[in-house]
């Protein structure tokens, strides 16, 4: 359940949101965006997002290919992101751009009484990092090819979109990582669309 606020200022040349969301499960999520998309003639974009989430039952089977249903546990994971981003626009419907950040995280027992809380049954040498709680900066780059006719609600064209992220842990526990994203939609219309 959640609701959403919008509203766009300045001749609409920057737009604001606010989202508020819940479970009966007890996860809740909490949004602000700020966007700016009409710099350099509409050519560039800048924006602005906190995210903070709390997700109380989260499952976890093990680490790699001899994880099994049996080893089922569950976790609570917290986290809060802090992100700021540029775009550049060449044409109507390509974009690149960069992103950089920071991801604060949590991890302590789940609260889902089905299954054994992650903790009970793994530690540091099974499951490197579970209690270390890293927190994170990022920086990246991406780029899209966006045709759709609609993109709140598409019926013809394409979304197609890569990203890399390096994510540099802050507290030098040696839990870096590089991220790689891809992502392909293609919408066909049918009976006038």
């Amino acid at each position: 359940l959640g609701t959403e606020y919008r509203h766009s200022f300045a001749d609409n040349r920057i737009e604001t949101s606010a989202r508020v969301q819940g479970s009966l499960k007890g996860y809740k999520r909490f949004e602000f965006n700020v966007r700016s998309h009409s710099l350099a003639n509409g050519k560039l974009s800048l924006a602005f997002n906190a995210r903070q989430s709390y997700s109380p039952q989260e499952d976890f089977f093990g680490i790699g290919k001899d994880s099994s249903a049996s080893d089922r546990t569950n976790y609570t994971y917290n986290s809060r992101d802090l992100q700021a981003s540029a775009a550049f626009r060449p044409t109507r419907w390509l974009e690149t751009g960069t992103v950089a950040g920071t991801l604060d995280t949590r991890t302590k027992g789940g609260t889902d009484p089905r299954f054994p809380s992650t903790e009970t049954v793994f530690d540091e040498t099974t499951v490197p990092g579970l209690l270390a709680h890293p927190d994170y900066t990022y920086a990246g780059v991406f780029a899209r090819s966006d045709t759709r006719d609609e993109p709140g609600n598409p019926r013809e064209g394409h979304k197609v979109q890569v990203d890399w992220r390096n994510y540099r842990d802050r507290n030098s526990s040696g839990y870096s990582f590089n991220h790689f994203g891809a992502e392909a939609q293609q919408y066909i219309p049918f009976f006038n669309k």
